[in-house]
């Protein structure tokens, strides 16, 4: 019986649809497929999207197998010539990481790096992202030409070792999205007042900065949408402005904290996480604010004097994550209270705490302290969830949930996710108290 023949049903494929499938590929699967055929070879030579990452320990575990892969992704990119990037990635990491050998070829393997980088731009990528985790003397110097490309609308980078990040001023950029992970920095003093000054297309900015000498961070841009900054270690002042922000996230603790302002007249979600021991926040530019999320800490330094820095009206979701519910803690919450008609979402979440805030007394205000409030929102409240962990202590936390459920006419839902550890007798209270609603309350337990 004769063999059937096989059929190549790749090859009829459109470009389009056999481009998409080869996205997924691996590099060097993706030159095993070149060696197919005639037409396997153009597609994986034309593909618009490149991922040099995933190398098995059988190509990176030495210095040797690892210059010869390098020469062959080099010749790669040779046989490419100008075809158009989309997508590029590349995640690298020095053998050193892994091994316990010395490493010899790290200073090449930067060089192919910002080669390739090269020649990505070269061949107008659109989207480049960047894991480089190669530990050389010398630092890596990202070239400033990614800064000013004509065709990158989204950059990605995560330094691990020392690096330089230089950009050339003037220039124009039409980066939209620009993620910057850097652990060991040298930040130049102008990329802040380039992204300020020549980005002017940028929506989304994330930075993650572990370490460098960059002290302070100053941002203007007009069509900034959404801002992230985390652990801004040594970080002392920040000032954040643009008339279309709408989210903001900020993880910031350290004792270095001095000034964080922030104008944005249309934000519509702030997430501020940390320990700000002697930050003076300025927040009086944020005239829409919908959404909220801050942290225990910040409490102490936020209303210092008894007021409120900015306008909380519009907030109608306000989570909070707080170490107890203190007796020291409950009048700056009432004052952030106060400034809020609109709230109709409550979240709070107890976490565990340090130490010295375990002696904290947490017993001090019932009912009847929350019902000579007269807080605003009460009336507009509809649903509050809180988590109670174990390290949780006092009746604050409770007398201001069994007030809620007594005053709170509007009240539908009101989930309590507490601990094993956690009082039943504080647990029953919430159950026998008389709601002024048709509320239904959930407990659920669960291990913090």
């Amino acid at each position: 019986m004769a063999r059937k023949r096989k059929v190549d049903r790749f090859s009829s494929l459109t470009e389009g649809v056999a481009h998409h499938i080869l996205s997924f590929v691996t590099i060097t699967d993706l030159a095993r497929f070149s060696c197919v055929s005639k037409r396997c070879r153009e597609l994986s030579l034309s593909t618009p999207s490149l991922g040099f990452d995933k190398f098995s320990h059988t190509n990176t575990g030495s210095c040797d197998k690892r210059l010869r892969l390098l020469d062959s992704l080099h010749r790669f990119f040779d046989l490419r010539e100008d075809n158009k990037i989309d997508k590029f990635r590349i995640c690298w990491s020095s053998l050193s990481r892994h091994s316990e050998t010395p490493c010899f070829c790290d200073h090449n393997e930067k060089a192919r790096m910002i080669s390739w980088i090269e020649c990505a731009l070269r061949c107008k990528v659109e989207v480049l992202h960047l894991e480089i985790d190669i530990d050389d003397v010398t630092p890596f110097v990202l070239p400033s030409s990614v800064f000013v490309s004509s065709s990158l609308r989204s950059l990605s980078v995560s330094l691990w070792y020392s690096a330089i990040i230089k950009v050339p001023i003037p220039s124009f950029s039409c980066l939209e999205y620009l993620n910057m992970d850097l652990r060991h920095a040298n930040i130049d003093e102008g990329f802040f007042k380039w992204i300020s000054s020549s980005c002017k297309c940028i929506k989304e900015l994330r930075m993650s900065y572990h370490g460098g000498k960059l002290r302070d961070i100053t941002i203007e841009s007009s069509s900034l949408k959404s801002f992230t900054i985390e652990d801004a270690h040594g970080l002392h002042n920040l000032t954040i402005s643009g008339k279309n922000l709408e989210d903001i996230r900020i993880w910031w603790s350290t004792r270095r904290c001095r000034s964080l302002n922030v104008t944005a007249p249309n934000l519509k979600y702030l997430e501020w996480i940390g320990h700000m021991y002697e930050l003076k926040p300025q927040l009086g530019g944020l005239l829409c604010w919908k959404r909220t999320l801050t942290q225990y800490m910040s409490f102490f330094n936020l209303f210092e004097g008894g007021l409120l820095p900015a306008p909380f009206e519009d907030v109608s979701h306000l989570q909070l994550d707080l170490g107890n519910f203190s007796n020291e803690l409950v009048p700056r919450v009432v004052l952030l209270f106060r400034g809020m008609r609109n709230l109709s979402t409550l979240y709070i979440k107890t976490d565990q705490v340090e130490y010295y805030l375990l002696k904290a007394a947490c017993s001090k205000f019932g009912t009847a302290y929350w019902e000579s409030r007269n807080l605003p929102f009460i009336s507009q409240l509809e649903e509050v969830t809180v988590e109670i962990c174990k390290d949780s202590r006092g009746s604050n936390l409770i007398n201001f949930l069994t007030f809620i459920l007594e005053d709170a006419e509007n009240l539908k839902r009101m989930v309590i996710v507490h601990s094993p550890q956690c009082a039943k007798s504080s647990l029953n209270k919430l159950t026998t108290s008389a709601k002024s609603s048709n509320a239904k309350v959930f407990f659920e337990v669960r291990e913090f």
